[in-house]
């Protein structure tokens, strides 16, 4: 059952013999308080005409949850894809990559070899590593994946401002912040305006709740939306999550990170009673932990699966390793039904 990704639903079920419908992906962390809910029938309509290519209609949803002018954003199909051509876009390869990280960033397609890995932790406390690393581009996650650590304010400045001294330009992921801080999504926004080495990438397939919406966005200053729009090809994005996208409420979200903290938070300490040892500080939807020494970690993983609930395991993470799981945070009741299985697998040996 390890699967390279959380999410990976299709392989679980067809070894299992199962439909996707019948699983409950805790390995998967998109949004299970507020999903988007629609009905959209111009969705449909629309796949047989060509995507809009004005997408400043679009956006103002996104420019009012941020608090920022729409021409501080440009969309994207899936955050992914950013990160994948963000080094063709800044015409830059020197590259640090703050561990540990989406395992995406490891891939060749991104940075290759061409990359050093440094803890995140130490590159905030001393960003003079860079430097000495002879890079130029330094990708960072915030909240961290798969710990959910994040960046505070005064460590985020510290970094820009030695960053920009140094024309060093800083990517900073942030797919799952508006699960962890609303404050942090507004102030972290605005300060492109300050340090134009800033790109900050984010996930609307996470908050709507529709992983298979392939749309993200960047935000940066003025400047560099121009120059990224004019080497995104043409029709990057499709008229079917144009349309979903102006379906978003983004007011439903005001309240995310407090309900996603309660269950949270009571799930870690449930969790701790069974002897799984948390990893972090977790501000997102989901938790990392350490497996008790007694479970083997295949056993909790293929028995879990033929339950109908599929986690991530850790193992293609060098930091970690397979005795360490990511569980999502969803809804209490689904909390509850994993809870109850995990309790039954102890008990029962």
């Amino acid at each position: 059952m390890r699967v390279q990704h959380g999410g990976d639903v299709w392989s679980v079920s067809r070894l299992l013999g199962r439909s996707v419908y019948d699983v409950i992906d805790f390995s998967s962390n998109v949004n299970d308080f507020s999903p988007l809910v629609h009905q959209c029938e111009d969705c449909e309509r629309s796949m047989f005409l060509y995507p809009d290519p004005d997408l400043d209609g679009y956006m103002d949803g996104i420019s009012s949850y941020n608090i920022m002018e729409k021409e501080n954003f440009v969309l994207v199909p899936g955050l992914t894809y950013a990160i994948y051509r963000f080094l063709s876009f800044v015409g830059r390869d020197k590259v640090v990559v703050g561990t540990p990280t989406f395992t995406e960033y490891r891939k060749a397609g991104v940075v290759g070899n061409k990359a050093t890995y440094l803890p995140s932790a130490n590159i905030v406390d001393d960003p003079s590593l860079v430097t000495r690393a002879g890079a130029n581009v330094v990708f960072l996650v915030s909240p961290s994946n798969p710990t959910g650590d994040v960046i505070q304010d005064n460590e985020l400045r510290g970094m820009l401002e030695y960053f920009l001294s140094h024309d060093i330009i800083l990517f900073l992921d942030q797919a799952f912040v508006e699960f962890a801080s609303r404050t942090m999504a507004v102030r972290d926004a605005s300060l492109v305006n300050d340090f134009p080495n800033l790109f900050i990438g984010r996930s609307l397939s996470k908050l709507s709740g529709l992983p298979s919406l392939r749309l993200g966005y960047i935000i940066t200053n003025g400047k560099n939306v121009r120059s990224l729009k004019d080497k995104i090809e043409p029709w990057a994005v499709d008229q079917h999550s144009l349309h979903l996208l102006s379906k978003i409420n983004f007011a439903s979200y005001e309240n995310l990170p407090s309900l996603v903290a309660e269950v949270r938070e009571r799930f870690i300490r449930d969790m701790g009673s069974l002897m799984f040892r948390v990893v972090g500080e977790p501000k997102a939807n989901f938790v990392s932990f350490r497996l008790p020494d007694r479970i083997e970690p295949d056993k909790l993983f293929d028995t879990l699966a033929v339950r109908g609930l599929l986690l991530r395991s850790l193992w293609n993470y060098p930091e970690f390793g397979d005795k360490y799981i990511r569980i999502a945070i969803k809804r209490e009741e689904k909390m509850r039904i994993l809870l109850h299985e995990v309790r039954d697998i102890l008990e029962t040996g």
